[in-house]
C-alpha cells in the first residue's frame, strides 16, 4: 500500500483488515495479523477481533482480546456488553451475571440502539421502543419491500443472536 500508492496504513486500515478476516471466519489469521502489525494495535483493532469472536463463537480468544482491550477502553460499556453477549451465546450464564454485576458496579450503562432509514430524502430515526410502536406506513412499506427483496435474493437471517437470554 505504501510502496504502490504512497499511503501509510493507519490503525483504521489495520482494523478494517482484522474485520474482513474475522467476517470471513479467519479468526486465527486475524489474531496473527494483529500480533505482526508494525504499529501497536489500538481499541478499534481489538474491537474488530472481539466482534469476530462473537460471530464465530470463539469464547476463549474473546477473553484474551478483552484483556488487551480493557486497558484501552476500561470505561466503555460496549466491551462488557459484547463479552456478556459472547458468554450468553455459549450458555455461560454465571459469567454473564458476574460480568453484568461488574458492569453495574462501574456505573456503566448500555446505550439504547437506534435505526435510521431514508425515504424520499427524508430521514426517519427511531429507537427500539419506537420501533415496537412505529406506525408510519411509508416506513413500514419500505421495510417490507427491503425484506422481500432480500428474501428473493436468498437471504436467510441468522437469528441466533436475537433475544439470547429471554427466559433464562
Amino acid at each position: 500500500m505504501t510502496q504502490d500508492y504512497g499511503i501509510v496504513p493507519t490503525e483504521e486500515h489495520y482494523a478494517c483488515m482484522v474485520d474482513l478476516l474475522g467476517r470471513a471466519g479467519k479468526i486465527d489469521e486475524a489474531f496473527s495479523f494483529i500480533q505482526n502489525m508494525p504499529i501497536k494495535p489500538g481499541a478499534s483493532v481489538w474491537g474488530a477481533l472481539l466482534s469476530a469472536c462473537r460471530i464465530h463463537r470463539r469464547v476463549e480468544l474473546a477473553e484474551k482480546v478483552v484483556k488487551k482491550l480493557l486497558p484501552l477502553e476500561a470505561n466503555k460499556a460496549s466491551v462488557y456488553v459484547l463479552l456478556s453477549n459472547i458468554y450468553a451465546d455459549s450458555g455461560r450464564w454465571k459469567l454473564v451475571n458476574k460480568l453484568r454485576k461488574k458492569f453495574g458496579d462501574k456505573g456503566l450503562h448500555k446505550c439504547a440502539g437506534f435505526t435510521t432509514i431514508e425515504i424520499g430524502k427524508k430521514l426517519h430515526i427511531f429507537g427500539i421502543e419506537d420501533a415496537l410502536n412505529y406506525t408510519n406506513t411509508e416506513v413500514e412499506q419500505m421495510w417490507s419491500s427491503l425484506r422481500e427483496g432480500m428474501r428473493e435474493l436468498g437471504y436467510v437471517p441468522d437469528i441466533s443472536f436475537d433475544l439470547n437470554d429471554v427466559g433464562r
